[in-house]
């Protein structure tokens, strides 16, 4: 054979020989390198191994040749599964680890509780996207702490305790507040958690807090009644121990700040109700977020002692009570 139709055949076999080398080098690369930044993957029931790469699309900037990459993967590992579920990796994991690990028990579950929910209503939140047991456990360590259990998103397995769970709550709440307690000199920890968890149902969570929490601070150090709906509400819709573990039982329906009160509520002598009582309730009456918790203890000073939220969530301001029932009248 001519050297010349050698090389015309020789030369695209080395060709397409360096690139295949070349190609699978990256391949290898990819497997290895790692993700820039925590990756959250949710795979449906039934998400067949070759839609993977369509998540990773979603959630991560992946390029085209990082798609082909994931999918030749599950081309050569056919004997590796993936179970639906909900994924979390951290920062820096590799690849590989990755597309192997929708098989190894890495499945988590995101529970995410609400800025003001007490206590019972993340409980019944729990019962109703973990199990009724769990959520039990998880009343039964949390209700102690109520003001501490940081409202957050957390991810759990099928082997999280309840226990470690309002245990997470409460470090994370200890890690936001270590140097933010004690700024405000004239209140304690407890004062300041306390006022930040009436703060937090009070208001819609608006740039006017710190004037609120002023407002509020300010009544209760000069022995005024705070006069908060929220504490009505925390006292009118308070559980004993055993109607709750059934309402949990049964996934009732609670209305736990209702909007209505009647006279007998707003009269109540119950400790936590602060309608024409001076002082605070003896616990916070719910998990406040860290933007309350900085009003409180950056509190805002202002000449007003009364203010009103409209229907529409807008605040109306007032020194005296005159002032503040012609607000009533005027906004409500």
């Amino acid at each position: 054979m001519p050297k010349k139709k050698l090389l015309l055949i020789i030369l695209p076999l080395i060709t397409v020989f360096i690139l295949g080398i070349s190609f699978w080098l990256n391949y290898q690369r990819f497997l290895n390198s790692q993700i820039e930044s925590k990756l959250e993957l949710s795979i449906p029931t039934g998400t067949p191994k070759s839609q993977i790469y369509q998540l990773f699309t979603k959630e991560q900037s992946v390029s085209k040749i990082q798609e082909l990459y994931i999918r030749l993967y599950y081309i050569l590992n056919k004997n590796t599964s993936v179970e639906a579920g909900n994924y979390v990796f951290k920062q820096n994991t590799p690849y590989l680890k990755i597309l192997s690990g929708f098989q190894d028990g890495s499945i988590l579950s995101r529970v995410t509780f609400i800025e003001g929910w007490r206590v019972e209503e993340s409980a019944l939140y729990l019962a109703k996207t973990v199990n009724k047991e769990f959520a039990w456990n998880y009343y039964l360590a949390a209700k102690d702490f109520e003001g501490q259990l940081f409202p957050d998103t957390y991810f759990i397995d099928a082997n999280t305790l309840a226990t470690s769970l309002v245990d997470l709550q409460l470090k994370t709440f200890k890690d936001k507040t270590l140097d933010l307690l004690n700024l405000n000199p004239n209140l304690t920890e407890n004062e300041v958690i306390v006022l930040a968890s009436i703060l937090e149902r009070e208001t819609n969570g608006g740039d006017d807090l710190p004037l609120i929490a002023g407002i509020l601070i300010k009544r209760y150090q000069e022995g005024m009644p705070l006069d908060a709906d929220a504490t009505s509400q925390y006292a009118s819709s308070i559980i004993s121990q055993a109607d709750f573990e059934q309402c949990i039982q049964e996934l009732c329906e609670i209305n736990f700040w209702p909007k209505t009160l009647t006279t007998d509520q707003l009269k109540s002598e119950s400790v936590y109700n602060t309608r024409g009582k001076v002082g605070l309730p003896p616990t916070p009456i719910s998990n406040p977020s860290i933007k309350s918790i900085d009003a409180v203890v950056k509190a805002k000073n202002s000449p007003y002692y009364y203010y009103l939220h409209d229907k529409l969530g807008k605040a109306y301001y007032a020194v005296t009570l005159d002032q503040h029932i012609e607000n009533i009248q005027r906004f409500l």
